[in-house]
């Protein structure tokens, strides 16, 4: 009988002498077998402030008053935070972090929470899940062993499957949420749903170029 010792990375195989059954040992050197692909979902939260969520909500708030709005869109923060470097106002970006999307701090702020992206309009949350899922399954075979599923890995899958909704999308509605409901669906479905096209693509960013032209004519 052959034993293979993970420990050693070697083999190991028994058998009986005949004499008195005392049992002899032999070792068969053997490589150890080749790490499998696929996925890690990463621990733990993502690195950022320990600032309280109610005083970066507080933020935002103060943003959309100073502006005198019902609600501030990320861009809009962000220039008012560059042109006023004084009042100590969180980055854009941690603040999304702190909160997954954006429209999760404009509803902590206590603001009306808007529609992003526009330009994708047609693919739901349940949409985006089914994206997920393909990119992870995807390391099963991509020859890379164990790989860390992070936005970064994302970003770059998206950049070979133009298709795929961005990045920055799929964090506008919480990316590690849908990350660990994508998982689930890909360790329990032997076949995946089938993928759903963004809204006009290929056409999108086009329209958008074209609207910009017709409002500034």
């Amino acid at each position: 009988m052959l034993i293979y010792d993970k420990n050693t990375g070697t083999t190991r195989g028994t058998c009986g002498t005949g004499a008195g059954g005392i049992s002899v040992s032999t070792y068969i050197p053997t490589a150890a077998p080749r790490e499998r692909d696929g996925y890690l979902i990463p621990a733990g939260r993502e690195a950022g402030s320990a600032t309280p969520l109610a005083e970066v909500a507080a933020g935002v708030l103060y943003v959309a008053l100073a502006l005198g709005q019902d609600t501030v869109s990320q861009p809009e923060y962000k220039k008012y935070r560059a042109t006023h470097p004084d009042q100590g106002l969180m980055g854009d970006q941690n603040v999304r972090r702190r909160f997954q999307t954006w429209n999760n701090a404009l509803r902590a702020a206590g603001l009306s929470a808007r529609e992003m992206n526009r330009d994708y309009r047609g693919l739901n949350e349940g949409d985006l899940v089914i994206w997920l899922a393909h990119w992870l399954r995807h390391y099963r075979h991509a020859g890379r062993g164990l790989v860390q599923a992070t936005r970064l890995e994302y970003k770059a899958w998206v950049e070979a499957n133009p298709k795929a909704p961005s990045e920055q999308l799929v964090a506008e509605h919480g990316f590690t949420q849908l990350r660990e409901l994508a998982a689930r669906m890909e360790q329990s479905m032997g076949v995946l749903p089938t993928t759903k096209p963004l809204a006009g693509y290929g056409r999108a960013k086009g329209q958008a170029a074209q609207m910009a032209t017709d409002l500034a004519a």
